[in-house]
């Protein structure tokens, strides 16, 4: 089902035997109607005025959500969802990772992307550890991923995430080195 920038904004009556919708650029707020849809395997609610995404965790049989540009300020609980492999959130408000291990699925998801949140410790990409199948992360443009005063704190950063997620493949979009991985700097 694809209804892409039409200012929906009342999602119920989705019909129970989805296997895919595409909402995005629309003003859904509230997403009720989605609950108990356990074909829904793909999902695009990217660009609506979300604030928690709870109740997808009902959607048993999601594979890819993408809840990028909202206003989600926690992570939502998708622990049901054992089949997720891709998870879009960049773009939010989250401040936390702090609760990843009670909130994601730890052994399906592939590929998580925190751009352009508030998270302004780095320290908060430790709770990441518990995603063993973790390969794709993107972090870029939260505060504590920036720091201009500092020499080679991209290098620094990347390495910090590796050391707590050491089977990642890609990190914004950039393979991994063998150089991140030993932490070894080239001036």
């Amino acid at each position: 089902l694809l209804c892409r920038r039409n200012r929906l904004f009342d999602v119920s009556g989705v019909p129970r035997k989805i296997v895919m919708i595409n909402f995005q650029n629309n003003s859904i707020v509230n997403l009720h109607g989605f609950h108990g849809l356990v074909s829904l395997q793909w999902l695009c609610l990217a660009g609506n005025s979300i604030k928690d995404a709870n109740v997808l965790n009902s959607c048993t049989s999601l594979t890819h959500i993408d809840l990028s540009d909202n206003f989600i300020k926690k992570l939502p609980v998708l622990t049901n969802l054992t089949s997720l492999k891709t998870l879009l959130l960049h773009g939010n408000g989250l401040k936390s990772l702090a609760k990843t291990r009670v909130s994601l699925p730890s052994l399906s998801l592939h590929t998580l992307t925190l751009a352009e949140n508030g998270i302004v410790d780095l320290n908060e990409f430790v709770a990441l550890q518990c995603l063993k199948s973790l390969e794709q992360l993107s972090v870029m443009g939260n505060a504590s991923t920036i720091d201009a005063s500092v020499k080679n704190f991209d290098f620094a950063c990347r390495c910090f995430i590796l050391y707590w997620s050491p089977q990642l493949d890609v990190l914004d979009g950039s393979p991994i080195t063998e150089k991140e991985r030993c932490g070894e700097y080239d001036e």
